[in-house]
């Protein structure tokens, strides 16, 4: 039986009401993966508009339909890999090398690798290095980022980039609370790394 705008509704026709009833049966973390990422409306808007048009290759009608949906979708952090290497090839000067990989348009890719240069006078007191006194060292400040920082901001959505602030920022301030090594060595470099990898998704 159709109604009016074509949809077989005895076949199953997508309806709101039904995906509300499913929904619900869903565990909460599920249910809200599922709305934070639009993927009911997504799925139903595809698969109606299959039942309405009837094309002749339906699953290659919705695959287009969900290649367009990914197309205008906005990052997601994915990971970040943090490494030491050394500043103006000096073999004692040392710093953090960092590449940020995000999910977009429906692959993860790496998108940017940046270093963290800097003024070792400048930061002397808030940076975190393994000899404080001597101030040489990034071993540490590479460990919170390939362990805590993947941790805090993984599948992260950057619509905008206040979330990945409040990230960091919420992270720092609970590692000094808890009187816990960090620097703002640490912070920097990621943050810097998601602003220019985030951007390059959009400049190609």
């Amino acid at each position: 039986m159709e109604n009016s705008q074509g949809l077989n509704t005895s076949m199953g026709g997508m309806s709101q009401t039904s995906n509300r009833s499913a929904a619900s049966s869903l565990p909460n973390q599920v249910t809200n993966y599922l709305e934070k990422h639009q993927i009911n409306r997504i799925v139903n808007t595809s698969v109606n508009k299959v039942l309405r048009q009837r094309p002749a290759d339906p699953l290659s009608s919705i695959a287009s339909n969900l290649i367009t949906e990914a197309q205008n979708s906005v990052p997601v952090f994915d990971k970040i890999l943090a490494k030491k290497v050394c500043l103006q090839e000096l073999p004692n000067v040392h710093s953090i090398k960092v590449q940020v990989w995000l999910n977009y348009q429906g692959r993860s890719e790496m998108r940017y690798e940046h270093i963290l240069t800097y003024d070792q006078d400048e930061h002397e007191k808030t940076f975190l290095y393994d000899n404080k006194q001597e101030r040489v060292g990034v071993d540490q400040a590479i460990a919170l980022i390939n362990n805590d920082v993947n941790r805090v901001l993984k599948g992260i959505v950057i619509g905008d980039f206040s979330k990945i602030d409040n990230a960091l920022s919420q992270y720092f301030t609970t590692k000094q609370s808890k009187e816990e090594e960090i620097g703002t060595n640490v912070i920097k470099v990621v943050s810097e790394a998601l602003i220019l990898a985030t951007a390059s998704c959009y400049d190609r």
